[in-house]
């Protein structure tokens, strides 16, 4: 439960995402990307095929990944929400399109 303003006792603070469940929360953080996974991506990208990545430097790429992957999710879903009063009214099961990420991608690389 997020902290109580002084002088506001019976309210909450708004988290940044306050208007999801939170069960959404709760299995978003279940969510992981398998540390192999990253390893392979991290050593693609090396030039000197002898350098060696710790664990500690997987585990900081795997949630930065993690997040960069969950704010283009949130924010595609905002997007094509704002572009559909139907989505806007109802919990539907909204469905995300490639087109929905592609819109997003050049404000999110800028912001990363």
């Amino acid at each position: 439960m997020p902290p109580k303003h002084p002088s506001k006792a019976n309210e909450e603070v708004p988290s940044h995402r306050n208007d999801e469940p939170k069960k959404i929360q709760e299995e978003e953080r279940k969510v992981k990307i398998p540390p192999e996974l990253i390893a392979k991506l991290v050593k693609n990208f090396l030039e000197d095929e002898g350098t060696k990545v710790s664990g500690a430097a997987i585990k900081t790429v795997g949630e930065y990944m993690h997040l960069f992957l969950t704010e283009a999710v949130y924010r595609a879903v905002s997007d094509r929400r704002d572009g559909d009063p139907w989505a806007k009214t109802t919990n539907s099961g909204l469905m995300l399109e490639v087109e929905d990420l592609e819109k997003i991608a050049p404000q999110l690389l800028l912001d990363f």
